[in-house]
């Protein structure tokens, strides 16, 4: 490229170079530190800094200063702390020239037994400012050069010091720093417990202007164009004063332009814009890029930061930590109180493809996300369903997002949650209109063929018994005969059939009301679904009913979906009618163990969990607005309209009344050593208390009433929330620290985190917000549907609760991403408070209500989420543990309440495989584990994780292994079409040699003489041991995954891409196909019982069926494709393994209701609003359930015909072969 011999573009510029510009920063740098003031250059790159710097530090030798400058850069940060201090001494040693006056290497010898900030201090105090008598001003240069080394908190800090040290020691005010760099001041100090960097005058570097620019750079463009002061100005609109973009477009004009009066429009596209990339030399373009785009983390919410900037043209400046970061690019710049643009030349580049193109990148969901805004978010068939949604939802939780994000995940979520609603809905009706009318046709049909039997039978033995009689009589008495009886049986099976839809239709209604009812009364809706529970086992245990009643297991499985559904979702525990008026607050005892309420019933009152009232706080003369328990729990402060503040035992004695608010108390809060107390009032001040009533500060500056007060973790710090829209900090003296500004509406609540580095605010502007403590907005929690009233951080501090006029409590993460929605009281829920574990959420609410919600209440069995899927899963033989392999290589052993019991590594110590672990199975005496991987390998292992033996020899991933059935053989099947059969040290006994493509799938029959195989070419196999092919399985439209004998080894299952499973008989004969998943089958198992068959799908879900081939059940939680499925060997459990990295076991009908049961103990014992009948549901004891406990499978009631199992299947085979 053409470069201008009077043009400088990058670098410093010398002191006398005549392009430099001088500007309002110029004059603001010399006065200030002339004045004795530090100062902070923090700009984005390429902005003057450096020029900035040399000429100032000219200047101030010019007029008697000595000046240091330090280049962070060339000391380094690759060293270790003694060696940098080292380094940044002897650069001011050298820069002052100090090697007159002593040797520096003796003395920093000398005082090696200090520490590193301290000799550096030692060095600044002994030295600096020992020799040169005059004022120091020490210039430190690329700063964020160490902002990622761990010792620069104590540098920047030691910095501060000398700052500080003025007061003290008078010749600190000679040595003046001024610190420049792209960062932050709250960089510096990153460390929450140590004072920020709160020193020094900001010197702002803005664009030149035309006025400050003319004399320097007008002389360049004379002689090349005509008119250099036009030229100049368009440069400037294009550039906007932009330092480099200003020198290098002026030096392009001066070498390129081909006439006198270019058109400068098109010389910036020509030269600039177009093909930005290859002409952006040296690079400016390039890093404004790479520093937006640089930390994956945030680089989405700094992109939809901008590009809400340039649809908009400008946003308000709220210093949130997005917009300092965007700044700090040089993308876009403050002006007048706005943030902009800083340039059209970075509009036109950094336009809005750019943006799409950058986002598409980032986002999983960017096309969605970008249709979806487009229709202005009405468009719901752009929002994220199944594992879409869930893939969306795990990346965006490691990341800084943006509001239009979280908009867009938020509303998939809720889409998501109606549809499953509205689609369960409808198969709920299909299902029982297909079941209804199958029994009635199946009933129909077994009853007509039975009775035409019958009559054959009778006719046959009247026509013997009576050969002599006329044939007339016999006609009269068979059609007699045969009337009567067909009558009989049709009366008496009509009765049952209509006894029986009688109550299918009752029970799937009553199903219906239950989750109909979950929305808004989760309790009761449980209820329902217990009565119905119980009302189902009953129907089933009827004996009147057995005889002649043609049912599966259940004549419905609403009730039963119905009760899993509800325990999986439910969170509202108990509730407590607390107040006959409206409920104003509810707080914890710090030991857990008691509520405390206020209400407008102008008391306050105390409770136990049971719901048990202890004790009534009877005295306040108007509404109770707070309550308060001390960190003791033997105090509470309570505060009212009356404009007082009263203390309390917990027996409802009254120890004291504090008096000083001139208008309504709205909060109390207990310092956290319990010795003082602070107060919010809506006469617009704050004021603090000993408990002996003595006022010790009053907190003034807000404008407006300040509804909310809460001291920081260290009760160093007081926060104050006003509806003024602001939010204070405030020392204990009175003294105000800082002032938050952001929402748009009253401030109604302010929280600290339990660390005391987060603060947490609520608004009526719809809006939570998250602060650090210099007042910049990191996250705001967006989905209240209207003002948020009350707002408290969980013990972790990981989680933070709301609570609004919606009606609605909600549960968030601090990246402002809504974990629960708690729905049930029918007014405005006024508080939220954790109990100490974390574990239960008390709301309050103007319905007189307290709820108590289960953070912790998945009553689906869940094992640790792993971000891996997981692949495959056994049972141990004696049902005590599960074996699971996963996509990162990992094994694991889990006892049955989700506990790692082991972790099986390889000899290395690395993971148990290299690969996905593709099967894992037991050795019968429960004593070995083998599994199998996408290396060429199978491996023996103990349980305690000692690898035993490799099975080597497949020429392809293996893709399923198996125990003979006496434990001293392994079956291997491998995607180089080959199975194998392994003795237990490691030798290969025989190849099973005629498969015509992969093998998927293998196992060996329950008598250990034959050996199955499921391949890719749609088939399955039947061996025995000696390598002989006995039988081929042909029916499958697509490649068989999965290949099961039933218990009895009389049967084979299949399970195939094809959407069904298919059984079999060992002649090949197809019996029965299983047709109702949606997609893929990727597993099929036989429960131990011989009476049911479970397979699992992509759809994500696993279905029960009979083995006629009847669906009994739909097993949905999973998130995506079920890879696996088990039977325990007792048949008591059923367990899937699934790609969303989850293990679940799934229930049955006995525990379901006894752990419905377990959940509504209190609410049935103390609500009044349940009928004396309910009450008695469950019975009078409410045994706590081992939740690791479940009933057989195999309980429910099997009628007497026909069999519905292996039997009835043995009987057709003759028939059928």
């Amino acid at each position: 490229m053409l470069v201008s011999n009077y043009y400088k573009i990058g670098g410093s510029l010398n002191f006398n170079n005549s392009t430099y510009v001088v500007r309002k920063a110029d004059r603001e740098i010399v006065k200030e530190l002339k004045d004795q003031e530090y100062c902070l250059v923090l700009n984005s790159r390429q902005t003057g800094k450096s020029s900035l710097r040399v000429r100032t530090a000219k200047i101030l030798c010019s007029e008697g200063f000595k000046c240091a400058s330090v280049d962070l850069t060339v000391i380094g940060t690759n060293y270790s702390p003694e060696q940098w201090y080292r380094g940044f001494a002897f650069e001011l040693f050298n820069a002052l020239e100090l090697d007159v006056e002593l040797d520096f290497d003796l003395w920093w010898q000398k005082y090696q037994f200090l520490t590193e900030v301290q000799r550096l201090r030692k060095f600044i105090e002994s030295v600096l400012l020992e020799f040169p008598q005059k004022n120091i001003v020490i210039f430190i240069d690329e700063i964020d050069s160490i902002i990622k080394i761990d010792f620069k908190d104590d540098f920047f800090a030691l910095i501060r010091a000398c700052y500080n040290r003025r007061t003290e020691n008078p010749e600190y005010n000679r040595l003046i720093f001024c610190l420049l760099g792209v960062v932050t001041p709250t960089d510096l100090i990153q460390d929450k417990q140590r004072t920020p960097f709160n020193i020094g005058r900001f010197i702002e570097l803005t664009g030149f202007t035309f006025e400050e620019a003319k004399d320097s750079l007008i002389s360049g463009l004379e002689g090349k164009v005509k008119n250099p002061q036009e030229v100049l100005q368009k440069v400037l609109f294009w550039t906007r004063g932009q330092p480099f973009l200003t020198q290098k477009l002026c030096s392009l004009i001066a070498q390129k332009a081909e006439t006198s009066s270019p058109n400068i429009d098109k010389f910036v596209q020509e030269n600039i814009i177009q093909n930005w990339e290859s002409q952006d030399v040296p690079e400016h373009l390039q890093t404004i890029r790479n520093r937006i785009l640089r930390n994956e983390k945030f680089a989405g919410a700094l992109l939809v930061l901008y590009q809400k900037i340039l649809q908009q043209g400008d946003i308000p400046a709220h210093n949130s930590p997005e917009q300092i970061h965007l700044q700090l690019s040089g993308i876009i710049k403050k002006y007048q109180g706005k943030l902009v643009i800083y340039n059209p030349i970075y509009k036109d580049i950094f336009n809005k493809k750019w943006i799409e193109n950058e986002l598409y990148k980032l986002r999983p969901y960017a096309e969605a996300i970008k249709n979806w805004l487009e229709s202005k978010y009405q468009d719901n068939s752009q929002l994220l369903r199944s594992h879409e949604l869930q893939f969306a939802l795990a990346w965006a939780a490691e990341k800084s997002l943006g509001y239009q994000d979280r908009q867009f995940l938020t509303a998939s979520l809720e889409l998501e949650r109606l549809e499953a609603e509205r689609a369960a809905e409808i198969e709920r009706r299909e299902r029982k209109v297909a079941i209804l009318e199958a029994k009635i046709a199946k009933d129909a049909e077994l009853i007509a063929k039975e009775s035409v039997a019958k009559l054959d039978k009778a006719n046959h033995i009247l026509t013997k018994a009576q050969q002599k009689a006329k044939w007339t009589i016999r006609i009269g008495l068979t059609v007699l005969s045969a009337a009567f009886l067909t009558s009989v049986v049709l009366g008496i099976t009509t009765n049952i059939q209509v006894k029986t839809a009688n109550t299918i239709l009752e029970l799937e209604t009553e199903a219906r009301d239950a989750q109909q009812q979950f929305e808004s009364n989760q309790l009761e809706a449980l209820r329902i679904a217990v009565q119905s529970g119980k009302r189902l086992k009953e129907f089933v245990k009827d004996g009147d009913l057995r005889d002649g009643l043609l049912i599966k297991d259940y004549p419905t499985i609403a009730p039963i979906l119905t009760l899993q559904q509800i325990l999986d979702q439910i969170q509202e525990q108990k509730r407590i009618q607390a107040h006959e008026r409206e409920v104003k607050d509810v707080s914890f005892s710090p030991d857990g163990k008691y509520l405390v309420t206020a209400a407008e019933d102008k008391t306050a009152r105390l409770w136990d969990l049971e719901g048990i009232q202890l004790a009534v706080f009877e005295g306040h003369k108007d509404t109770v607005d707070s309550v308060s328990f001390s960190p003791d729990g033997k105090t509470i402060a309570t505060g009212s309209w009356d404009k007082t503040v009263k203390l309390w035992n917990r027996d409802g004695e009254e120890l004291k009344t504090l008096q000083g608010h001139e208008d309504r108390v709205l909060s109390v809060s207990f310092s956290p050593d319990g010795k003082y107390l602070v107060t919010a009032s809506r006469d617009k001040t704050a004021r603090l208390w000993d408990l002996q009533g003595i006022q010790l500060a009053v907190f003034r500056g807000h404008k407006d009433t300040v509804d909310s007060v809460s001291f920081s973790p260290d009760g160093k710090t007081i926060a104050t929330g006003s509806w003024d829209k602001t939010v204070k900090l405030w020392n204990r003296d009175g003294e105000e620290l800082k002032t938050f500004q952001g929402h748009e509406d009253r401030v109604r609540n302010v929280s600290f985190s339990p660390d005391g580095n987060t603060i947490a605010t609520v608004s009526d502007d719809l809006t939570a917000r998250l602060w650090d403590l210099q007042g910049n907005q990191k996250v705001a929690l967006i989905g209240h549907q209207n003002r948020i009233v009350d707002v408290s951080f969980s013990p972790d501090g990981q989680q933070l609760a709301t609570s609004s006029d919606d009606s609605t409590a909600r549960l968030w993460n601090l990246q402002g991403i809504q974990l629960a929605l708690f729905r049930g009281h029918k007014d405005t829920v006024t508080s939220v408070s954790f109990n100490p574990d974390g574990r239960l959420l008390a709301t309050s609410s103007y319905d007189r209500t307290i709820r108590i919600w289960n953070l912790k209440s998945k009553q689906l069995m869940k094992f640790q989420k792993l971000k891996p899927a997981i692949r495959s899963l056994s049972f141990s033989p004696d049902g005590k543990l599960l074996a699971t392999g996963s996509n990162d290589g990992n094994v694991k052993l889990w006892d049955l309440q989700g506990k790692i019991v082991r972790v099986f590594t390889s000899n290395k110590g690395e993971p148990a495989h290299q690969g996905r672990v593709r099967s894992v199975s037991f050795s019968p005496d429960g004593q070995y584990l083998v599994t199998a991987s996408d290396e060429p390998i199978a491996r023996l292992w103990d349980l305690q994780g000692n690898q035993l033996v490799e099975f080597k020899g497949h020429g392809a991933e293996v893709k399923s292994v198996s125990f003979s059935p006496d434990g001293k053989l392994v079956a291997t099947a491998s995607n180089d079409s080959k199975a194998r059969l392994w003795n237990l040290q490691g030798n290969k006994l025989m190849e099973f040699k005629g498969h015509e493509s992969e093998v998927k799938s293998v196992t060996f029959s329950p008598d250990g003489k034959y050996l199955a195989t499921a391949l890719k070419d749609g088939t399955a196999r039947l061996w025995d041991l000696q390598g002989n092919e006995l039988v081929v399985f042909r029916g499958h439209k697509a490649e068989v995954k999965s290949v099961t004998f039933s218990p009895d080894g009389k049967y084979l299952a299949t399970a195939s891409k094809d959407s069904t499973a298919r059984l079999w008989d060992l002649q090949g004969n197809e019996l029965v196909v299983f047709r109702g998943h949606e997609n893929e089958l990727r597993d099929v198992s036989f429960s131990p019982n011989e009476k049911y068959l479970a397979t699992s799908s992509i759809d994500r879900t696993v279905k029960l069926w009979d083995l006629q081939g009847n669906e009994l059940t739909t097993l949905r939680g999973h998130q995506n494709t079920v890879w696996r499925i088990s039977f325990s060997p007792d048949g008591k459990y059923l367990a899937s393994a699934s790609d969303d990295g989850t293990v679940k076991i799934w229930k049955s009908l006995d525990t379901l209701l006894a752990e419905g049961c377990d959940w509504l103990h209190e609410y049935l014992k103390i609500n009044s609003n349940v009928s004396q009948s309910n009450q008695h549901l469950c019975g009078d004891s409410f045994p706590m359930q081992d939740p690791s406990y479940f009933t057989n499978w195999d309980k429910p009631y099997q009628p007497s015909k026909p069999q519905i199992c292996l039997s009835r299947l043995r009987r057709r085979k003759n028939f059928l072969i």
